[in-house]
C-alpha cells in the first residue's frame, strides 16, 4: 500500500500494490492495539470524535 499523501521526499518504487488515502488502515496483519489484524480485507479506523 501506497500513501502519496504523507511522503515527505519522493523515491523510486519498485513495487505498489494500490495507492491509499491518508486514513489509518487495518487488516492483513495490520493492527490498532492488538486488533483487527486478522482481518481478511483491508479497512479503516474511525475514532470517535473525528
Amino acid at each position: 500500500m501506497n500513501k502519496p499523501s504523507r511522503r515527505e521526499v519522493e523515491i523510486p518504487i519498485g513495487f505498489c500494490g494500490f495507492d491509499i488515502p491518508d486514513e489509518f488502515v487495518v487488516g492483513y496483519g495490520i493492527d490498532y492495539a492488538q486488533n483487527n489484524r486478522n482481518l481478511p480485507y483491508i479497512g479503516t479506523v474511525h475514532f470517535h470524535g473525528e
